[in-house]
């Protein structure tokens, strides 16, 4: 089981397009998919709702963790105001359109 440290070192890797650099998690990890990888039928959805996440696999273990990246808070990201819409539906108790894409 994935310790504390790497599940947040994963959500960290999850902030940055490629999965980041595995490396400063703690064992042997390695990606396996990111939300935008074209043979997903969602991947064109979830550039244009702002979502982003990534697969990533211990390769001792076999153990997956899927690590989704939140709101960065950028003007210029095109991903910003799809963002900060699904906050708000959030708050509010509704489901955003991402959560399918996390799913």
């Amino acid at each position: 089981m994935a310790t504390l440290l790497q599940t947040l070192m994963a959500a960290n890797a999850a902030y940055y397009f490629g999965g980041g650099n595995l490396s400063l998690i703690p064992g042997r990890w390695k990606l396996v998919a990111t939300s935008t990888d074209a043979q997903f039928p969602n991947a064109s959805d979830a550039q244009e709702n702002g979502y982003y996440g990534i697969a990533i696999e211990n390769l001792d273990t076999g153990e997956l963790i899927v690590a989704n990246r939140g709101t960065v808070p950028n003007f210029s990201d095109p991903a910003f105001g799809p963002n900060i819409v699904a906050d708000y539906q959030i708050s509010v108790g509704q489901i955003p359109a991402m959560a399918n894409d996390a799913l």
